[in-house]
C-alpha cells in the first residue's frame, strides 16, 4: 500500500470587520468544490492457478441458496419442439407437456384445449417449455417471446464451495508460443483414387473389386 499526499490550495474570501482599521478576516469559502487528480501507474504480475483445497472434511463458507427467477426476451423457440408431421394442426404439429421439466407446447396454458382445428397461432399468447426454460410467446409467431427460469445459484454443478489456494508452484507459467516455420507438406500430383476411377486402367481382377471404391461391379465366383 502506498500512501498519498497533494497540497492544495484553499479558496477564501474575506470579511469586514467592527472596529478594526485596515484588517479583514479571511474566510473559507464553503461553496467551492474541489478536484484532485493523482496519475497512477500499474504493473501486471502473473498470478498462475489457483486450486481449490479438495480434501474430505474441508469447506468453505456456508451460503444460503436462494433461488431466484430469471426472465427477459429472446427469439421463437417452437421449432426445437416441432415434429416432423404433415399436418395442418398446430396440436399435432408440436410435441405436448404440461411441465416445464418436458419440452413440449403447454395446451391449458395456451388456452388450446379442445382446439382440435386450429391451424395457427395467431390469436394466441403459447407458453411451452424447451431445456426447463418456460416461454411466452405473445400473439402468436409474431409477438415477443418471453423467458422465464428458475436460477440454481450457488447449487449448481459448476460451483465448487471449498478453500481457494495458490500453488507456488504454478506461478509465471507463461511464454511465448513455439511456431515452427520449417513444416513442408508433400502434395501428390494425381489424386489417389485417379485409377478407381479410370477403366482403361485395369489390369487385374484386384484391381476390378476395387474399382469406383468397390461398389460398381459385384464379383462373384463360379468357379
Amino acid at each position: 500500500m502506498e500512501y498519498l499526499k497533494k497540497i492544495i490550495q484553499q479558496a477564501v474570501t474575506t470579511g469586514t470587520t467592527t472596529g478594526c482599521t485596515n484588517c479583514a478576516v479571511i474566510i473559507p469559502d464553503t461553496g467551492v468544490t474541489y478536484n484532485i487528480k493523482f496519475c497512477l501507474t500499474s504493473d501486471s504480475h502473473d498470478l498462475g492457478f489457483f486450486n481449490t483445497y479438495d480434501y474430505s472434511g474441508i469447506t468453505g463458507t456456508t451460503i444460503s441458496t436462494v433461488p431466484y427467477i430469471v426472465t427477459g426476451t429472446t427469439t421463437s423457440m417452437l421449432n426445437q419442439i416441432k415434429k416432423y408431421a404433415v399436418t395442418p394442426y398446430v396440436i399435432n404439429q408440436y410435441f405436448l407437456s404440461n411441465n416445464y421439466l418436458i419440452d413440449g407446447l403447454d395446451l391449458a396454458r395456451s388456452g388450446l384445449v379442445g382446439q382440435t382445428n386450429v391451424t395457427g397461432f395467431t390469436n394466441y399468447n403459447v407458453y411451452y417449455y424447451v431445456g426447463g426454460i418456460t416461454y411466452l410467446q405473445l400473439s402468436g409467431t409474431t409477438g415477443t417471446t418471453v423467458f422465464q427460469l428458475i436460477g440454481q445459484a450457488f447449487s449448481s454443478a459448476n460451483f465448487v464451495n471449498r478453500p481457494i489456494l495458490k500453488d507456488e508452484n504454478k506461478e509465471n507459467m507463461t511464454g511465448k508460443p513455439i511456431i515452427g516455420s520449417d513444416v513442408f507438406i508433400v502434395r501428390q500430383e494425381f489424386s489417389v483414387f485417379e485409377r478407381n476411377y479410370n477403366l482403361e486402367f485395369i489390369r487385374n481382377l484386384a484391381q476390378l473389386e476395387t474399382y469406383a471404391g468397390g461398389a460398381y461391379f459385384n464379383i462373384v465366383n463360379n468357379a
